[in-house]
């Protein structure tokens, strides 16, 4: 018996130290995010949906990822019901201090489209504007124009 315990506690013991022997893996500087939503947004012919990411003066290096999502949908009684059915990811994009991003989405064949921006590398140290929000006419013209709100995630 008096080896049975003896065993149990070199056993438990190796394990601890294993444990602690491993590196752990370590978070990236900086564990705050910041996301921008565009929303689910119906385009008329020939209009695409840009937004924009506007990291001003400041000490964080910002790395930027979009993600485009695409619906199909259908109305029913007034109300519009859709579900993605095609998204893609872009490679994430280092911003320096005054530098911008943006990335473009047009229907193409579906419903609707969505954008959503994700910046990592967020201390605080740097100001992160508004994300631009724009829906611009196949001529190049202006149609719409709005602010998106950055948030913490």
């Amino acid at each position: 018996m008096r080896h049975r315990k003896i065993f149990s506690i070199a056993l438990i013991l190796g394990a601890l130290l294993f444990q602690a022997s491993v590196p752990q893996a370590q978070a990236q500087p900086g564990g705050k995010s910041v996301r921008m939503d565009s929303g689910v947004v119906r385009l008329g012919p020939g209009q695409i949906l840009r937004l924009t990411v506007n990291g001003q003066a400041g000490n964080d290096k910002l790395t930027v990822s979009f993600r485009r999502m695409y619906y199909v949908g259908s109305a029913n009684g007034g109300v519009w019901k859709s579900s993605v059915v095609a998204q893609d990811t872009s490679a994430p994009i280092a911003l320096m201090a005054n530098e911008a991003a943006s990335i473009d989405a047009s229907q193409g064949g579906f419903d609707a489209v969505r954008i959503e921006a994700v910046i990592r590398g967020y201390t605080g140290a740097t100001n992160v504007n508004n994300g631009v929000l724009q829906i611009v006419n196949s001529d190049g013209s202006v149609a719409a124009f709005f602010d998106v709100p950055a948030e913490l995630i």
